[in-house]
């Protein structure tokens, strides 16, 4: 047999429908989608927290028949918002327990 004519490309350096996007200052790769987990990992919440960001129209997703992928670009817009976080309500009991003082 011959020799190979073709070098395959190592398999960290492979571009496959995960991988394929733009490209960093750095150089490396952005993915144009990644998956729920992913998500969550980069933005360092739990999946679930992703679901809930996607169904309040918090976080853009795309759904691939069964899948929901979440655009990178998203992500980062996201990670750029401020996030305002909510102040906790006075009830009565906490009113009236906070004047006897």
């Amino acid at each position: 047999m011959g020799a190979r004519r073709f070098m395959l490309e190592p398999k960290n350096k492979r571009r496959d429908a995960n991988t394929l996007g733009d490209t960093d200052d750095a150089g490396q790769i952005q993915p144009l989608l990644v998956s729920k987990k992913t998500s969550a990992q980069l933005l360092d919440i739990s999946p679930r927290n992703v679901t809930y960001l996607i169904s309040s129209k918090q976080l853009a997703c795309r759904r691939i028949g069964r899948r929901t992928l979440v655009p990178y670009s998203a992500l980062v817009k996201f990670a750029q918002r401020d996030h305002p976080v909510p102040q906790k309500r006075r009830t009565a009991e906490t009113q009236s327990s906070g004047d006897k003082q």
